[in-house]
């Protein structure tokens, strides 16, 4: 048998890169380049499973068309497993699934002015002195008269050449609102036979003049003093007992 070829190269390596001589060099074919795959996105388009909605099962594993059935909607396919958790801010605005169904956020109502609280009843204020006793005030109506009543029985009114003696009378502040008759019971006047009360007009110095008379049974006992001009911008009033 005879011996086989053999060749030697200078650097040692097997000449021809270790190829036969007979054989022919064949290009080996280039992979192809690269081809852009488009980013898909977030899972889901970005829209949260159980938004609006209530918990979602997973895909089926082996499931190849890897679907996410939503009640109420068609199929929407979303890439398994379904990633959580996830941030509301995050949510596009243009959400397959959420557009057009879900209602745009409601303001919330501005909060209503805190109230003056606790309210303080300043009392009935006449003249500049609050009605108070104890621990109690007041509270009456607010338009007021004075009346200077002279419960001793005098009458000035009763001598024309003028009244040059001493009386004495009370103060009250009365409410307009009265009525004629309750202000003569208020002031003691009995409820019998033909009591009443006569208003006197000072004319000058010591000389006053009678003017109207007002009894328990008489036409005007019901109307009260502001109908009959004893208000506050009349200033005050004298009354007397009738005779």
């Amino acid at each position: 048998m005879a011996e086989p070829t053999r060749y030697r190269t200078l650097n040692g390596l097997p000449p021809t890169g270790g190829v036969p001589p007979n054989r022919m060099f064949v290009e080996a074919p280039m992979p192809p380049p690269p081809q852009h795959v488009p980013d898909p996105g977030p899972p889901n388009g970005g829209c949260p499973l159980t938004r609006g909605n209530p918990p979602l099962p997973y895909a089926a594993y082996g499931d190849p068309a890897g679907m996410v059935y939503y009640p109420d909607y068609q199929p929407y396919p979303v890439p398994y497993p379904v990633p959580t958790p996830y941030h509301v801010a995050a949510v596009p605005a243009v959400c397959p699934v959420l557009m057009g169904l879900a209602p745009p956020p409601v303001p919330a109502p501005p909060a209503p002015a805190p109230a003056q609280y606790p309210y303080e009843p300043p009392g009935q204020w006449v003249d500049g002195h609050q009605m108070t006793a104890g621990e109690w005030s007041y509270i009456g109506p607010k338009e007021t008269v004075t009346i200077n009543f002279l419960g001793d029985g005098s009458r000035p009114c009763d001598y024309p050449g003028g009244f040059n003696q001493h009386f004495d009378y009370s103060v009250h502040k009365v409410p307009c609102n009265m009525p004629v008759r309750e202000l003569m019971t208020q002031l003691g006047m009995p409820e019998q036979g033909d009591c009443g009360l006569t208003e006197m007009i000072e004319v000058r110095g010591n000389i006053w003049q009678a003017g109207d008379t007002f009894t328990y049974h008489g036409r005007a006992h019901g109307r009260t003093l502001g109908q009959l001009g004893w208000t506050s911008a009349r200033g005050t009033v004298w009354l007397c007992v009738k005779r």
